[in-house]
């Protein structure tokens, strides 16, 4: 492999031999949508898109890709095919075809309407709605980015200075031209989770069981979840058939750390089963023996790509990434020997630190058993100001002053300090979301609210202003906008009192006879027990007792009875 001290057009350059005389190439990036804000999200994949559209991929093998921290474009075939791919992407780069833009915006909707998983909210939970965290959000951005925003986004990341060329070829060819602005090296963002150190867990839907853990970059993580794959796989599918497809997979986000994920799909009546089977999974590499075969296969798996023939070219995108991150890549060599090195105690180690911050997605069971903590549901941010309560629910409310916004209900308050605010979507009926760096939002639904709406609405526009925050929304479809409720009027509910009332004299006689009853119950149970624990000359005869139980009774039927009359119903009458 040559490089990365040789440069092509000033960007460095990975070399190595081709598969089967099959050239290939590819630009990446160290730029992601981690860089993005939420109210600029999209805009990475917008580039791509963009820088991509002369591209067609049933006449060439080629591709973009959009990550957290990177974006790659890449394709293969013949030299010159290789080499007009990579051309037509930097001149695209140079000079976006903003012509293009509408067009791009609405195939990348579609394509979101395709994406997304059932564990997407991991990010979420873990990073907040910034850097990492966008991953669990829509691409928001695309409603407001516009020409200017794309054009001062290819400059500032697309550069020289920040991209690394690879090639799989004989050696570098003639007529690469992919002269791009100088700029320089950005650094990936600081891995800064939002959620507390410590095992959580959070509710999700139904059908999967979905679970990630932070590690430091290193051979025995990745060797670590090969011997958890096989783990969950042996546990969920071979031994419970609870699951049809558990996995686990490892995912570098920075320069020293590493994403562990595991997911585990099953069926609404399996999926308890799922749940303990994954968490117990997790404790059994921690704390219980990890068998040689385990550790020998997981081994294996990663000493038999480095047995590939095609290693040095296999490798070129990781290197590209590796370059750009700035982690230290290793060599055949140096792999090797940390292979060699891994054991059943540096397996468990990583299993405690992947412990450490585990945070794990559940359909419905609670794990606190298994020494998880639920992640937090409120953040308890609660302003003063104005006050808007639900028409539906009145110990229900949002706040509104000069800080922040906030809603608050029996079960908690959960705000966004205007400080914090990353996003404020504006719809054009009114409703407005204040998204949080943390993840928690405020949504406005004038409709649903009582008090002067436009007043609330108002306040909101007022303190974020016409900053890059605000995200005007497209119009909602009619149906998907709540309907004015109707309060209770003073003279509905006394009308309705009226008519649940029957005559005052059969509620009193309800009440006499049910404290007769209530008496005679008393008198009946005293008997009984005197009868049976005296059967004496003087215990009471037992006639008289039970003729005591019967009257209760009669009393208490009573009661029931002119209590039905006072209600305004029939005494034969049955709830419906």
């Amino acid at each position: 492999m040559i490089g990365p001290h040789a440069d092509v057009a000033g960007i460095p350059l990975l070399l190595a031999p081709p598969v089967d005389g099959r050239w290939a190439g590819g630009l990446t990036f160290r730029v992601g949508h981690a860089d993005e804000t939420l109210a600029t999200s999209g805009i990475t994949h917008l580039t791509e898109h963009l820088a991509l559209h002369f591209s067609d991929p049933t006449k060439l093998h080629s591709n973009g890709m959009t990550g957290p921290s990177l974006t790659t474009f890449h394709a293969s075939g013949t030299p010159d095919e290789v080499v007009t791919f990579l051309n037509r992407v930097a001149g695209a780069l140079r000079d976006l075809p903003l012509d293009r833009l509408d067009t791009e915006k609405s195939v990348l909707r579609t394509e979101a309407a395709r994406r997304g998983g059932p564990a997407d909210q991991l990010h979420t939970w873990r990073f907040g709605a910034k850097d990492y965290g966008l991953a669990s959000y829509a691409e928001l951005g695309l409603h407001r980015i516009g020409r200017d925003d794309l054009t001062d986004w290819a400059a500032r990341w697309f550069t020289r200075d920040n991209a690394v060329l690879w090639l799989a070829a004989e050696d570098v060819p003639d007529g690469l031209d992919l002269a791009l602005p100088a700029g320089e090296r950005r650094p990936s963002p600081p891995v800064e989770p939002v959620l507390a150190p410590g095992p959580a867990y959070y509710f999700g839907p139904d059908g999967v069981v979905a679970a990630s853990a932070l590690v430091e970059r290193s051979t025995v993580g990745r060797v670590f979840t090969s011997v958890l794959e096989q783990a969950l796989y042996r546990e969920l599918r071979q031994v419970g058939g609870y699951s049809y497809s558990p996995t686990a997979s490892y995912e570098p986000l920075d320069r020293s750390t590493a994403v562990v994920y595991a997911f585990a799909d099953s069926l609404p009546e399996k999926q308890d089963a799922v749940v303990g089977g994954v968490v117990d999974v997790l404790a059994a590499l921690r704390l219980g023996p990890i068998t040689e075969d385990d550790l020998a296969a997981a081994v294996n798996r990663t000493r038999t790509m480095l047995d590939h023939p095609d290693l040095a070219t296999l490798r070129l995108p990781a290197q590209a990434a590796d370059l750009l991150l700035g982690h230290d890549a290793l060599s055949d060599e140096q792999l090797r020997a940390e292979l060699d090195a891994v054991d059943a105690d540096s397996l468990r180690a990583v299993a405690r630190e992947v412990h450490a911050s585990s945070l794990v997605q559940v359909p419905r069971r609670a794990i606190d058993w298994a020494g998880y903590a639920i992640a937090p549901e409120h953040n308890d941010v609660e302003v003063g100001g104005a006050v808007y309560c639900y028409v539906a629910e009145p110990s229900a409310r949002i706040n509104v002053d000069a800080t922040g916004v906030s809603v608050s209900s029996p079960s908690g308050s959960s705000g966004v300090r205007w400080a914090d605010a990353v996003a404020v979507a504006c719809y054009p009926d009114g409703a407005r979301t204040t998204i949080g760096a943390d993840g928690f939002q405020v949504h406005v639904e004038p409709n649903l609210l009582s008090g002067d709406t436009a007043a609330l609405v108002a306040a909101i526009d007022s303190a974020v202003g016409a900053t890059p925050r605000v995200i005007p929304m497209p119009a909602r479809d009619p149906e998907r906008i709540p309907p004015i409720p109707e309060p209770p009027t003073a003279a509905s509910t006394k009308r309705q009192r009226h008519e649940a009332t029957g005559p005052r004299w059969a509620q009193i006689a309800a009440t006499v006879c049910g404290a007769l009853a209530l008496g005679s119950l008393v008198f009946f149970i005293w008997g009984l027990i005197q009868h049976f624990a005296d059967s004496g000359a003087g215990a009471e005869d037992l006639t008289q007792v039970l003729g005591r139980g019967l009257r209760a009774l009669l009393l208490g039927g009573l009661s029931v009875w002119f209590h039905r009359i006072g209600q305004g119903r029939r005494p034969d009458a049955t709830r419906a």
